[in-house]
């Protein structure tokens, strides 16, 4: 039997084996170096490492405050070490990709008013303000094989990015909750920010999967 335990709880299948404890813990997802647990029926923990900074609990505290998009309750966030942990109360119902298709909104948009349009021209806590400079950035992500003129066509096509908009940049059908047919809350905000406007349209054209490509076709 293996002795060793496991690194999300430090349980081994020796200590199950002279208990009958079962945890209300679950752990129910994880990518990379974070991971979201279940505690109980109302919370929610999520743990992430340092790989990507997260934003998440002032983005959710700017989106209550600013509208009534219904978001997660933080309950408490703090550091330890490299790792960042955010508390917080679980929104009711199901991801949109588990429930009966699209059908379950009935047809009404949940993307309406749902990006903020910066008043200036500055980007809160952001570097990239001109258009050059967001290129300049965006084309430091291109292969090094990619030819000259490849380059120069992709600048010309590229949109002007004001105004600068308040977007989700993670609007997956995993990140919409439903419940009898209503939206009950949008979660996972951690990639949001003040982005070009066209930025959560082109986040759209790359799906999950074959039901979040039919939810991003909608959108």
């Amino acid at each position: 039997m293996n002795s060793s335990p496991y690194k999300a709880c430090s349980w081994t299948t020796e200590r199950q084996k002279h208990c009958n404890y079962e945890s209300y813990l679950k752990l129910f997802y994880e990518a990379g170096d974070r991971g979201v647990w279940s505690i109980g029926s109302k919370l929610i923990l999520k743990d992430r490492g340092a790989s990507l900074p997260t934003f998440e609990v002032p983005n959710i505290q700017f989106v209550q405050e600013q509208t009534s998009i219904p978001v997660p309750t933080v309950v408490e966030s703090w550091e330890e070490g490299d790792y960042t942990l955010i508390l917080m109360r679980r929104i009711p119902g199901e991801p949109l990709g588990k429930s009966d298709k699209i059908q379950s909104l009935g047809g009404l948009p949940v993307y309406s008013n749902f990006l903020f349009k910066s008043k200036t021209s500055q980007v809160p806590h952001g570097r990239l303000v001109s258009d050059n400079e967001l290129w300049a950035d965006m084309e430091g992500g291109l292969k090094e094989t990619i030819p000259e003129a490849a380059r120069v066509q992709l600048r010309q096509c590229m949109p002007s990015a004001l105004p600068y908009t308040f977007t989700h940049g993670d609007l997956t059908n995993v990140n919409v909750m439903v419940e009898d047919g209503s939206l009950t809350g949008i979660i996972d905000w951690e990639m949001s920010g003040y982005f070009p406007v066209w930025w959560e349209y082109v986040c759209t054209s790359v799906p999950d999967s074959e039901e979040d490509r039919e939810w991003k076709a909608l959108l």
